[in-house]
């Protein structure tokens, strides 16, 4: 099923019309940064509808809608070998022109923030041909590429879930992030369960295309209490920064006690 595509491609999910009174996109003529974001497993562009009213004057945000979720569902599942090939596509969809019509900076929540860091390191590769880099790279509530392997998963007992037949899957997936009711009906988990595992199969597999020092600034961010990264872990962005350039912050009462944690 094709996509309802926006302005920007079917890549880009900048949300509903709403009330002219309401939050807008800036015009391009306004526009002073970029902020792409990469939505968490299991989740499109819609994660992010909600930050233009909190974001300064003249800040876009750009919500990727990934393949198979959001505006795309209905498309194909699995829909990449690979995170890194996922971030190709995701350049090759939203397109030169657009990243380089204004200065960026890239975000990714927990999946998104593997898929965002692909994306910077791809970006790299490309700027021999006019690519530009981002401003600045944000990584949330995800341990670093070099600690990818399962066995550096805080859940112990399913660190690989990708791959479970549908019982097991909603167990596991239960039993680390809580009950979502959202995902209450039989039908919901029936629609959204292949989406879901072919996310964590990526997730699963993942093997970094390169561990050398970024080009850009690094600030890494999570909720205390999410138990899907360790403090220990989130540290560990900072080999990856360039001398200088790495930022920790850590938000309090963000995550409640006995709820679910963020997804991946």
């Amino acid at each position: 099923m094709p996509a309802a595509a926006g302005p920007y491609g079917r890549w880009v999910s900048q949300g509903p019309a709403v009330h002219e009174s309401g939050p807008q996109p800036p015009p391009l003529e306004a526009v002073r940064l970029r902020l792409f974001c990469v939505p968490p497993a299991g989740m499109g562009g819609q994660a992010y509808h909600g930050w233009t009213r909190r974001l300064p004057e003249g800040v876009e945000v750009m919500p990727l809608e990934l393949p198979a979720r959001g505006l795309r569902m209905g498309e194909e599942v699995p829909y990449a070998s690979s995170l890194a090939e996922l971030a190709r596509g995701v350049l090759d969809g939203v397109g030169l022109a657009v990243f380089a019509a204004r200065p960026f900076v890239l975000f990714g929540h927990s999946f998104g923030a593997w898929v965002a860091y692909e994306m910077l390191r791809e970006l790299a590769r490309r700027a021999e041909h006019g690519w530009p880099l981002p401003l600045k790279l944000y990584v949330s509530a995800c341990r670093p590429p070099h600690l990818s392997d399962v066995r550096h998963d805080p859940d112990a007992l399913n660190p690989a879930i990708g791959s479970l037949g549908e019982a097991d899957f909603w167990e596991a997936f239960e039993a680390r992030y809580g009950c979502n009711p959202d995902l209450a009906s039989p039908l919901i988990k029936g629609m959204v369960r292949k989406l879901l595992q072919a996310d964590f199969g990526l997730l699963e597999s993942y093997v970094p295309s390169s561990l050398e020092p970024l080009e850009v600034p690094l600030c890494a961010l999570c909720a205390e209490g999410d138990n899907r990264c360790r403090p220990e872990q989130l540290s560990q962005w900072a080999s990856l920064a360039p001398p200088g350039g790495f930022q920790e912050r850590w938000f309090e009462g963000m995550v409640k006690p006995g709820s679910c944690s963020n997804p991946t």
